[in-house]
């Protein structure tokens, strides 16, 4: 579930529920209204209880809707205190993450560097680390919501942080954690 008032601001409108006629009448609009348009024939094509909303655009436009923390509000699982299973990953995609994260320091440093002009740091101390098993972190305190098949129900929010503390204390086995760190002057 997204932020309306961003949404909003960024254009998404709600379709348009129109009927067989209305369609015909409508074809000729530009591509991004008629994206917007949604045939309504109760009984046979009734889609009103989707509430839908859409981001349309032009074919020769580039859509920009960055998925931030701030957009994203909420998230519709398929049962009651569904939570994402933690990601079990092989000895292989760890160390490519530590990697990942080792490359990343010069341009940290660069960055500092850039932010004081003139000036030294006296000493930087920088720590990676990487585990097995991955938890969507991303998910952390977002509103969590259920379809019973009539409704969307409330079911609290997704704690990831208290899910990372339950496996970690019962899956000692699933392999090492891996960890570099260092310490450096750095001076202009």
């Amino acid at each position: 579930m997204l932020d309306r008032q961003k949404l909003i601001a960024a254009g998404a409108r709600p379709v348009l529920y129109l009927s067989r006629e209305e369609m015909q009448q409508t074809r000729q609009l530009p591509t991004s209204l008629r994206n917007r348009r949604v045939r309504y024939d109760p009984g046979f094509s009734d889609w009103l209880h989707e509430r839908e909303w859409r981001l349309c655009f032009e074919p020769e436009q580039t859509p920009e809707l960055a998925i931030t923390p701030q957009l994203v509000v909420g998230v519709i699982v398929g049962r009651q205190g569904w939570m994402p299973p933690p990601r079990h990953a092989k000895s292989a995609d760890v160390v490519s993450d530590l990697k990942d994260q080792l490359r990343s320091v010069p341009a940290l440093l660069e960055s500092l560097r850039e932010q004081m002009p003139g000036g030294s740091i006296r000493s930087l101390r920088v720590s990676v680390g990487s585990t097995r098993t991955k938890f969507a972190g991303a998910a952390d305190r977002l509103a969590r919501w259920y379809w019973d098949g009539g409704d969307l129900v409330p079911d609290g929010v997704f704690d990831i942080r208290d899910q990372q503390m339950r496996d970690d204390s019962l899956h000692h086995d699933q392999g090492p954690m891996f960890e570099v760190g260092w310490s450096t002057d750095v001076t202009e």
